[in-house]
């Protein structure tokens, strides 16, 4: 009788182990991680924000190990300003500018075919937040010298 049981447990086991080594196998290998230095340099394109589209032109920097990126909005009368940034696990780019009074721009995008693109969010006063529709694209520039205004 305990080799009965012993052996059932034993194949119930070797079961569970099968079925878990299964679907290990059968999930995707995560993407491989952002090389921060296809970041760096000069974008520019354009935003949507209210149903309008407008320019927007940003310089990725990285120094000792971190990104920043310096961008102007003119249009949301925001001179030339600093916005961190880093890629999460989920090797998405995520550019922050903390405004005044609990306000946020938030840039959330990846690299495609050499395009950056992504979610654009602008927590107003009121508090807007969660997903958003605006949208960013941006593609790299050769001007080393990009006119931050």
């Amino acid at each position: 009788m305990k080799k009965l049981i012993v052996l059932r447990n034993s194949f119930l086991l070797l079961l569970l182990l099968g079925t878990q080594l299964s679907f290990a196998q059968s999930c995707p290998a995560p993407p491989p991680p952002i090389d921060k230095s296809s970041l760096v340099g000069a974008w520019q394109g354009n935003y949507t924000l209210e149903g309008k589209t407008y320019d927007l032109k940003l310089r990725i920097q990285e120094k000792d190990e971190k990104l920043s990126a310096m961008a102007a909005l003119p249009d949301l009368n925001l001179p030339s300003s600093e916005f961190t940034a880093w890629i999460c696990r989920s090797n998405e780019l995520h550019m922050r500018l903390d405004l005044p009074e609990n306000r946020a721009v938030k840039l959330i995008g990846k690299l495609q075919n050499g395009m950056l693109k992504g979610r654009f969010v602008y927590n107003k006063i009121s508090g807007v937040c969660g997903v958003s529709r605006e949208r960013f694209s941006l593609s790299r520039t050769n001007s080393s010298s990009i006119k931050m205004e």
